[in-house]
């Protein structure tokens, strides 16, 4: 329901670093619209696969689970390692 429709932190961090960068108003405008749209693209090509290829879509998210329940490990210990750096 409603949590579904709330921004994501990734939009709200976003929109503080693009707020603290000072631009005018239209490429503050253009960098929304393309943030949003590449976090549309990131949801709709899966939802875009299973319609169009579904057999070899659901072998590719089968793969991935896999790959993440096999080394969740290494990726949670490398994520975290390059989010310390960022930070």
């Amino acid at each position: 329901g409603i949590a579904l429709s709330l921004p994501g932190a990734s939009y709200l961090i976003a929109l503080d670093i693009l707020h603290k960068q000072d631009l005018p108003v239209v490429p503050t405008v253009l960098c929304v619209i393309a943030f949003c749209l590449i976090q549309l693209v990131l949801l709709e090509l899966p939802v875009l696969g299973f319609v169009v290829a579904r057999e070899q879509t659901v072998a590719s998210v089968e793969r991935f689970r896999s790959w993440v329940g096999r080394d969740a490990r290494v990726i949670a210990t490398r994520a975290a390692f390059i989010i310390g750096v960022l930070l």
